[in-house]
């Protein structure tokens, strides 16, 4: 579903930006504006992972990343380059510039209507529900599979950037 609206928009390889981007919030919850702001500097696929720097809170944090998704990110960079040989932000905008939030939600919720799922309260969601199913997920995992949850959480804490625990739960709670 999601190919299938990215591909209505053409225009300097948003097709091609559009299912990635959404797809590494999805399989690793960073924060949305850590995701746009993203360079090329900051992007190591060779290594297989992610340099988020300047984030909440001025921090910066290393995110690993999954063969799977190391590998759609490497076909995306070879893909877009097509486009933007010179690029500087790994999703760049028409202009090679950080492409806004808005224009991101936007896509969401063309893709949301169109795999037609339900608005929760009658709210639409947002991409940010994308880093709330990351943190879910994971911890109802750990759960499922009898893992001490105490123990791993503090991993999730650090992977997602957050400077307490109770900021992690939250997602949990929600």
């Amino acid at each position: 579903m999601m190919d299938g609206v990215a591909r209505r928009h053409r225009r300097s390889g948003r097709s091609l930006v559009i299912p990635v981007y959404f797809r590494l919030l999805y399989s690793c919850g960073c924060r949305t504006f850590e995701g746009r702001r993203l360079t090329t500097d900051d992007v190591h696929l060779s290594n297989g992972y992610l340099d988020i720097m300047n984030s909440k809170g001025n921090r910066d944090r290393r995110l690993y990343l999954s063969d799977e998704v190391t590998a759609i990110l490497s076909d995306y960079d070879e893909q877009i380059r097509a486009f933007f040989p010179e690029r500087k932000y790994f999703f760049p905008s028409t202009f090679d510039t950080i492409i806004g939030a808005q224009q991101f939600r936007i896509f969401f919720n063309e893709i949301w209507d169109a795999a037609g799922l339900r608005k929760p309260y009658g709210k639409q969601p947002t991409p940010y529900a994308l880093r709330h199913h990351f943190a879910f997920t994971n911890i109802r995992r750990w759960t499922q599979e009898g893992k001490d949850v105490n123990a791993m959480i503090s991993y999730l804490m650090e992977y997602m950037g957050h400077s307490s625990l109770e900021s992690t739960l939250y997602y949990y709670g929600k």
